[in-house]
């Protein structure tokens, strides 16, 4: 099926370990309830290729591409999105002649969606080369282990390619994994020495580091991933498989709360290059109308481009007179043909345009059952924690503290996902950490709250608000460090009741 061993093409043993990708040209896709589960299997002499040009190579071995790309998009569109049929199985080997029709896998990425203040925005990286567009943070897997666990990928990528800094306060947002530790590969550490090398100002060294709040909408799909003798699953992901791309990418979209003065820069690089994209942000009820209206050219409401920020309108301007001539020594010249010859410059791309048709269609328009505005009170809490939390909840009410933000009882049952959760957030005076084990405080959902509200009262949006952890069954050294920071109330067992006069006392001397 394919040539000797190239610069392109290597056999896995041999290409882990950088960027690497698999080509697989037999996969399945199976009906689960609502969502869809792909099954693939490889071992150790599946193909891979080692380098982002190698897709190029690949797509002109494929004979008679644009026709058969045409024909598989549209039965996987009406698989995926359409949600026609049971079960689908794409079977091309090819033979000495013919490469097939292989599918890369796996590249991950995040749809990132930021909380600036009141308002949300989608975050998307202006791609100039094949497929040209707007697209998400994404890209291919890099070792064995994110090949059998793709949601490595899409972490990794997230922290990779979004810088995120405050320069009015001198500080550097940083992501963490799921164990509370700072996530810093050595390639992150690079990008950030080559922005900081063209602009001084940069002083990332000196920069004051905040964890940033990061939660993840797990979607309805799945992988079952078999590597010779065992099947590793996957759950909760976006299944995206783009035959225009020949592509298997696993998606998730990702919610980030910042405060609103922050610069974005992208931290792709290519060897010791920028790849500096423009970083733009879309309103997200501007840019899902649009979406559903059809439209094939997307304007942000303002974008980053060198470490500055600029008005949409401006980006016509900006990626022909300054983003295109600064990438082009690091474009194939068959690369700059595609962006002079792309009909439709700035549209979404393929990966882009396939994730927000999956995510819309999950996540109608919620309704609100209460106004924000109304809340006083938040109760941030992790599943098993419901019963605890719930006695606080109904504490609350008894003594008539004030409307009170509980999601089991108070979220509006169109979906948790969206703004309400936020808006109540916003809304409340004091944020409630309810926990019996601190494991849950670093749970993704509750961290995301008492993060996000630990870092408005750092910044001083919030001046006047409260935290208060409510733990039971564990001593409040063993929580993260900015809530050791809180005054705790730490419920004795069988003491429910006496925590809850605490928590009484806690909330009328503090207001």
């Amino acid at each position: 099926m394919y040539p000797p061993d190239d610069k392109f093409i290597r056999r896995l043993h041999l290409a882990e370990n950088h960027f690497l990708e698999l080509l697989l040209t037999r996969f399945t896709l199976q009906r689960t309830g609502k969502g869809t589960e792909l099954q693939i299997s490889f071992n150790d002499q599946t193909p891979a290729i080692t380098q982002r040009q190698a897709k190029h190579a690949v797509l002109g071995r494929i004979n008679n591409y644009q026709d058969r790309s045409a024909a598989l998009q549209r039965k996987l569109e009406a698989f995926l999105i359409d949600q026609k049929g049971n079960e689908f199985t794409h079977d091309a080997p090819g033979s000495r002649d013919d490469i097939g029709f292989p599918f890369r896998y796996a590249s991950g990425g995040t749809l990132p969606i930021l909380r600036l203040g009141e308002e949300e925005y989608y975050c998307l990286f202006y791609r100039d080369i094949f497929p040209v567009g707007w697209n998400i943070a994404n890209g291919g897997a890099d070792s064995r282990e994110e090949l059998l666990n793709p949601v490595e990928t899409i972490r990794r990528e997230l922290r990779e390619e979004l810088i995120i800094l405050d320069l009015y306060q001198g500080i550097r947002y940083v992501f963490k994994d799921d164990y509370g530790k700072r996530l810093d590969r050595p390639e992150f550490d690079v990008a950030r020495r080559i922005w900081q090398k063209r602009f001084q100002y940069l002083d990332f060294e000196n920069f004051e580091e905040r964890e940033i709040p990061v939660k993840f909408l797990e979607g309805p799909d799945s992988l079952k991933i078999t590597y010779g003798d065992k099947v590793h699953p996957v759950e909760g992901c976006f299944l995206n498989i783009n035959a225009t791309d020949f592509g298997i990418e696993i998606d998730r979209v990702g919610k980030l709360h910042v405060d609103k003065e922050v610069i974005l820069c992208d931290g792709e690089i290519i060897g010791d290059h920028l790849d500096n994209r423009p970083v733009s942000l879309f309103e997200v009820e501007r840019l899902n109308q649009m979406f559903q209206d059809g439209a094939t050219e997307f304007i942000p409401d303002r974008f980053f481009y060198n470490a500055r920020c600029y008005c949409g309108k401006d980006l016509k301007e900006v990626v022909i007179k300054e983003c295109l001539p600064e990438i082009a020594p690091l474009r194939s010249r068959q690369e700059k043909e595609q962006w002079q010859g792309a009909e439709r410059k700035y549209d979404l791309c393929p990966v882009t345009r396939n994730i927000m048709q999956r995510y819309l269609g999950i996540s109608p328009p919620e309704k609100k059952v209460v106004s924000p505005a109304d809340y006083k009170y938040f109760i941030s809490f992790h599943h098993p924690d419901e019963a605890l939390a719930q006695r606080v909840y109904d504490y609350l009410r008894e003594i008539q503290a004030g409307p009170v933000f509980f999601s089991k009882e108070t979220m509006g049952h169109s979906g948790t996902w969206g703004r309400q959760l936020d808006d109540a957030l916003d809304a409340a005076r004091c944020l409630i950490a309810v926990a019996t084990h601190p494991e849950h405080l670093r749970e993704e959902w509750p961290e995301y709250e008492w993060r996000s509200w630990f870092n408005e009262i750092q910044s001083k949006q919030k001046p006047k608000g409260s935290l208060i952890p409510f733990i039971a069954g564990f001593p409040p050294e063993k929580m993260p460090r900015p809530l050791k920071e809180q005054q705790a109330i730490v419920v004795e067992p069988g003491r429910i009741d006496q925590g809850l006069e605490k928590l009484n006392d806690l909330l009328c001397g503090g207001g």
